[in-house]
């Protein structure tokens, strides 16, 4: 069985383990960016391939915390 090992976005801010689940978050100072932060963490497709789970906001970290928004990664399932 090959290990298959995945590079974080560029800006990784953090690493939590949640609910068994590696999830990573980084937060943007852009004002030109959409989002304020986002997490996300990757799950393997049936199909193998990998996808990757983002849940990003607007939110200041102040309002919504890191682990909070890890959270919504780290509870999200695949649809198949």
């Amino acid at each position: 069985m090959r290990r298959l090992v995945l590079l974080p976005l560029v800006g990784l801010a953090g690493a939590f383990q949640l609910a068994g689940n590696k999830v990573y978050w980084t937060q943007v100072t852009d004002p030109t960016v959409e989002y304020v932060q986002q997490a996300w963490r990757c799950v393997k497709h049936p199909s193998h391939r990998l996808v990757r789970l983002v849940a990003s906001s607007q939110t200041s970290p102040a309002k919504l915390a890191d682990v909070g928004l890890g959270r919504v990664v780290a509870s999200a399932r695949l649809i198949r």
